[in-house]
């Protein structure tokens, strides 16, 4: 039976679930957020809060595809995420505040952090495969 040492511990999978459970986590709370307030008639709103709504949906579109597309989906993530932040930053003159909002990015680095990890794993499995 091997060891196990911190050398050869896998946490691939608990880094894909915990990216996941957050996601999903933040996604919900979006969702009931949205249900509870309502959703704004994109008609009234001026051109900088659609470009926000947009870079918003973007994230979440995001986290959805991330369930299967992980780089992919983090990907999407950090790019809604730098689309919200420089058009609120251009628009206002700040950042955008508040801890929860940064989930956003979060979240999309740790679907990064597992896609890429998963990807050097399978290549050193290919390697090893191939010297044999």
């Amino acid at each position: 039976m091997e060891e196990t040492t911190p050398s050869n511990i896998n946490i691939l999978p608990a880094l894909r679930w915990t990216a996941r459970i957050f996601g999903s986590l933040l996604f919900l709370l979006v969702v009931l957020f949205a249900m509870g307030e309502g959703f704004p008639n994109p008609v009234n709103l001026p051109a900088r809060e659609i470009v926000l709504t947009i870079a918003f949906v973007v994230m979440l579109i995001g986290i959805l595809l991330s369930w299967k597309l992980e780089g992919w989906g983090g990907s999407v993530i950090l790019a809604g995420f730098v689309l919200f932040e420089v058009v609120n930053y251009l628009t206002s003159g700040r950042f955008t505040g508040g801890w929860v909002f940064l989930l956003f990015p979060f979240i999309g680095c740790l679907f990064l952090a597992y896609w890429w990890l998963q990807k050097k794993e399978r290549l050193n499995v290919n390697d090893a495969d191939a010297t044999r």
